[in-house]
């Protein structure tokens, strides 16, 4: 009896003791579900949305398509200048920006040395700059001083060309393919009737391919888009600024016969005027000569 007393008794305590722990367990298995959903639903989130992926590819891109190159498939093939060009950019867009010294004119000092090193994450060591002074075709002068081995940039002249939107990623591997939208200079919002601002679209789309190599992303290649891509909502940089000096040259061109047609008015009039003259001369003399005859018949 007493025996069978004890062992109730320790069944008690037992029961007693595994309902708060089970409780406990229920507690902490809702919580993990809670967090395994939570996490579920970020990770979802963050593929859906890669917009911090597109912003960090936008910074790449940005000093090669701000001057709007060809397509290319071998970077090797692109102008020296271009490439150059694309390289200053990256340096003055780049970490150390805020370090760079300006002269007394205002130029913007840049080290060749921090040249060569964005030039090879951009597009590689294996491609060599040819550092050198050139005129760029939007209005921007670079000058190199082979003796500080530096380049001096008016960045105050310097004018905001294209920006890139990326629309889409796809990546094969370590290849990214980024279709990039052109958005033209002085729109970067617009603002309809309403006063609600919207982005506007870009001028054209091209396909940008860039190679993962450790931190770095090379640029390897920028090809047309898809048809489906292919519209312009305008004409391009280049584009306009050839209209503009297409009309200069034809105001230029059509104020030169202006000024031929009025001296040859100038010569018309001036000849009208001397044959005047002759006229009245010879109406003159044939008075003087009606005068004499009728004096000479009176005489006789």
């Amino acid at each position: 009896m007493e025996y069978n007393s004890l062992r109730n008794v320790h069944k008690r305590r037992r029961n007693r003791a595994a309902a708060p722990i089970g409780a406990l367990v229920l507690v902490l298995a809702a919580a993990g579900l809670c967090a395994l959903i939570m996490l579920s639903i970020n990770l979802t989130h963050q593929i859906l949305d890669n917009s911090r992926e597109k912003q960090r590819f936008e910074k790449l891109v940005q000093p090669v398509l701000m001057f709007d190159p060809p397509p290319f498939e071998d970077v090797t093939t692109l102008p020296d200048t271009t490439v150059l060009e694309a390289a200053l950019w990256a340096t003055m867009l780049g970490e150390k920006r805020e370090t760079y010294a300006f002269d007394a004119q205002g130029n913007l000092i840049l080290p060749s040395s921090d040249v060569d090193v964005e030039s090879a994450k951009l597009f590689g060591p294996e491609l060599s700059l040819k550092h050198q002074s050139f005129p760029s075709d939007f209005g921007i002068s670079y000058e190199y001083d082979e003796s500080s081995k530096a380049y001096r940039i008016p960045v105050a002249s310097a004018t905001t060309l294209y920006t890139p939107r990326v629309d889409e990623i796809e990546r094969e591997g370590d290849i990214y393919s980024l279709l990039v939208g052109y958005i033209p200079p002085g729109t970067a919002w617009n603002t309809d009737i309403t006063g609600n601002k919207t982005e506007p679209d870009p001028h054209k789309f091209m396909v940008y391919k860039l190679q993962k190599k450790g931190r770095n992303y090379q640029l390897i290649a920028i090809e047309n888009p898809p048809a489906d891509k292919q519209v312009s909502y305008g004409p391009s940089i280049s584009s306009s600024l050839n209209e503009i000096a297409s009309v200069e040259e034809q105001l230029s061109s059509s104020s030169e016969p202006s000024e031929s047609s009025s001296a040859a008015d100038d010569g018309q009039d001036s000849s009208d005027g001397e044959a005047g003259q002759e006229d009245s001369s010879a109406d003159s003399s044939e008075a003087q000569d009606s005068s004499s005859q009728e004096a000479e018949d009176t005489d006789e």
